[in-house]
Parts: structure tokens; C-alpha cells; sequence
């Protein structure tokens, strides 16, 4: 991932990963007009599907997409090109 963001030092991807889980979220529907994606592995369903019925109810236009072949954080360690190239798609 670090070769993809080489403007990212390994510690702040470490860092990314890390507290991403930490923050509260906000209660009832959230507004947003930009393109919303929940990546997931295959894998890891049962562990995410707390997560996904809160996306679900709270985002509204979400595309959910299931990573074949892949557990929690599959595609940043074994797939970085593949990773960054969905992060550009999003902004297009």
C-alpha cells in the first residue's frame, strides 16, 4: 500500500487502519450526495454484518460491494493497486 501512497509514510496507513474503528457515529439518516461505497470481504461477513445493517439504515444510497476471497483488511494488505484504483473511481 505504502508503494501506491508513496506520499503516505507507513506509519500513518498503520495509524489509518488502526483508529478507523474508534469514532462514534452519528445517530439517524445521514445526508450525502457524493458516491458511498462499504467494501467487504467475503470472508468477513459475519464479523461486519453488525456493520452493514447500521450503513444500510443510516446511508441510504450505499453500494455495498463483497470482495471474493478476502477477510478484514485483505485488499490493502494483498491487493494495494486494486484498493487505490477503487479510492480514483470514487472521485470521478
Amino acid at each position: 500500500m505504502a508503494k501506491v501512497f508513496r506520499f503516505i509514510s507507513y506509519k500513518t496507513i498503520w495509524r489509518t487502519f488502526e483508529s478507523c474503528n474508534n469514532y462514534r457515529m452519528p445517530e439517524g439518516t445521514i445526508e450525502y450526495s457524493g458516491k458511498l461505497e462499504y467494501w467487504y470481504g467475503d470472508k468477513e461477513r459475519k464479523e461486519r454484518a453488525k456493520d452493514l445493517a447500521y450503513v444500510k439504515e443510516h446511508f441510504l444510497h450505499v453500494k455495498f460491494i463483497e470482495m471474493k476471497n478476502m477477510g478484514h483488511a485483505s485488499m490493502a494488505t494483498l491487493y494495494p493497486e486494486n484498493m487505490a484504483e477503487r479510492i480514483m473511481n470514487l472521485a470521478k
